[in-house]
């Protein structure tokens, strides 16, 4: 299959094109007869059958390949027609969560903050086959748009090449969510309305949406002098005293070596906000550090919302979830999407957020979460980038690196006498094989592998040396198992107490097992990975028995804004 590039000539819904000696491969691979392929271990023949399981892409190559658009009102490839979506004057916004929460839930019979009205619709239904999709392209003929039942234009803009499979409409999911960029994703629009990452997106726009909604009213900008507009603070705003005591806390942690990046080159301790971040730290802040750095600071419930969504985002990146805990989990993410509804203005909510109430399912179907995720395909595509060196041919140049590193790998697997460059070699190197020694000179048999495990097994039985080893052991666990954070909700307040916290967090790093290299045998069934904070509450019940649960009242540190204006200035042509 040849490899596709991005950019400005990328194939976009003609990727069918591409795909085709794929999927005729897929075709053959799914025969009865299957293909005959040669098993060196058994030394015989055997027929091999194969089938395309699941895809894992991002956002805008699954609108490639699923053939539905993933912009518009039914963008969500879940929901589907079902899909509840407001089109705002500056933006597109996906909420109505309520029909996700368990029935009889309390917050679906009250309206106090959603309309005065009560929600007790069902969640969408899963679609597991093509036959009971109401499919409706977006362009007829002469390439004209065609409009659904609803009036809006139709979700499908073509049908996918892999319905020709003949097992593609029998699967339960055939696209998994992606979810390192739907953390990416979410962990901007959430650091983005705290004001700590990029530009601000509690906007002017933002609180106008929730002005023409109706909704909020706190919340509606005020008009100043000259053209400029009063934010009042939301439940979400952070104080100047917050953002100092958030950033203290961030700039003194250390974490283990390999854990993640070091956390003081990616915050600006002078801007107070976050800088350079990569998908992993976005991973490494939703579930562990953020919980963390937040203790203290924003109103309890809010403080209990993102801290629920924390907990949840760590749940399913653990290797062992527990399926009797998938309705409770599917409970926890959807009071929390509910909670935001209440504290967030619509702009918050984008399809990224929405997609949240869809993980558990395809966790049930799929597995955990790093059995489809796109972490070690997006770092293989790393490797494969650095072997383009001429940008006109990134194909070719691809195709070469990669050909030329296989070469070399297999000609130092199979070339003994090759000395690796760079590696230097042990001046005792060769004294047990008779060389370098005094006296008479025999050569001995015993190979140098063979007498290290000997050796090895020798102190590991000794007695002398298990003090040592339990003081080893001792120092992995200080140094790669915890580290410790700053729980600035200990700290006394301002001439009060002591400057520094009187208590540390805990946190869990990775495990490392030394000098061990099959780790199959580590014991993934204790979930020791679980982090040191955890929500009993609901918090969307709390919210919702709040008189004003988005608004804040403990300070008065809002935003100006000023409008920008244009000046255009018209010049007219003399005549003579």
């Amino acid at each position: 299959m040849p490899i596709i590039i991005q950019g400005p000539k990328q194939p976009g819904n003609d990727i069918d094109v591409y795909l085709r000696p794929l999927v005729e491969d897929l075709k053959l691979l799914w025969k009865k007869e299957g293909v005959p392929v040669w098993d060196e271990d058994n030394q015989e023949e055997f027929n091999l059958r194969a089938l395309l399981f699941v895809t894992i892409n991002d956002w805008p190559a699954l609108s490639n390949l699923f053939g539905q658009s993933n912009k518009g009102y039914k963008t969500c490839t879940h929901c589907m027609d079902e899909t509840e979506s407001t089109y705002l004057k500056h933006c597109r916004v996906y909420m109505g969560h309520r029909r996700f929460l368990a029935a009889n839930h309390p917050v679906q019979k009250k309206g106090k903050h959603f309309e005065h009205k009560a929600d007790h619709r069902t969640k969408p239904k899963h679609h597991s086959g093509k036959t009971d999709l109401k499919v409706v392209f977006g362009k007829g003929p002469g390439s004209q748009p065609i409009e659904s039942e609803d009036g809006h234009v139709a979700m499908w803009k073509n049908n996918s090449i892999f319905w020709e499979l003949s097992y593609w409409e029998f699967l339960d999911v055939r696209h998994a969510i992606d979810v390192m960029h739907l953390t990416k994703n979410l962990c901007v629009n959430l650091l983005g309305f705290l004001g700590v990452y990029g530009k601000s997106k509690d906007t002017l726009e933002a609180h106008n949406d929730l002005k023409h909604m109706e909704q909020h009213g706190d919340l509606h900008p005020e008009p100043k002098e000259k053209g400029s507009h009063y934010l009042s603070p939301a439940s979400y705003t952070l104080s100047k005293t917050e953002k100092e005591s958030m950033f203290e806390c961030l700039e003194s942690i250390k974490v283990p070596s390999g854990y993640s990046m070091n956390i003081k080159q990616i915050i600006s301790t002078k801007e107070k906000k976050f800088t350079n971040l990569k998908s992993h730290d976005y991973h490494v802040l939703m579930t562990q550090l953020l919980p963390v750095v937040i203790r203290g600071i924003l109103p309890d419930n809010v403080r209990a919302t993102i801290t629920n969504l924390c907990a949840f985002m760590n749940a399913i990146s653990q290797k062992v979830i527990d399926p009797d805990r998938l309705e409770a989990l599917q409970n926890d993410v959807v009071q929390c999407l509910v909670s935001f509804e209440l504290i967030f203005p619509p702009s918050f909510f984008n399809i990224m957020t929405h997609l949240l109430c869809h993980l558990v399912k395809k966790i049930g179907i799929l597995g955990p979460v790093y059995l489809h995720n796109i972490f070690p395909f997006e770092s293989y595509m790393g490797v494969l980038k650095k072997y383009v060196r001429n940008r006109a041919r990134p194909e070719a140049s691809i195709a070469k690196g990669y050909g030329t590193e296989e070469v070399i790998e297999f000609c130092v697997e199979f070339i003994e006498e090759l000395r690796p460059i760079g590696v230097p070699e042990s001046r005792h190197e060769g004294r047990l094989r008779g060389k370098r020694t005094l006296g008479r000179k025999a050569i001995m048999t015993v190979d140098n592998n063979l007498f290290r495990k000997v050796h090895f097994t020798v102190l590991q039985q000794s007695s002398l040396v298990a003090p040592y080893i339990e003081e080893h052991l001792a120092l992995v666990r200080a140094r790669n198992i915890v580290f410790y954070v700053k729980d600035m909700s200990s700290k006394g307040k301002k001439g009060r107490g002591p400057d520094e916290p009187k208590r540390n967090v805990v946190l869990p790093g990775k495990r490392k097992i030394v000098g061990v290299e099959d780790k199959t045998d580590e014991n993934y069934d204790q979930l020791d990975g679980q982090p040191p904070f955890t929500v009993t509450i609901d918090p969307s019940i709390l919210l919702s028995n709040e008189d004003t649960p988005y608004s804040r009242s403990d300070h008065k540190e809002g935003t100006i804004v000023r409008r920008k204006y244009v000046r255009s200035t018209v010049t007219a042509d003399v005549l003579p």
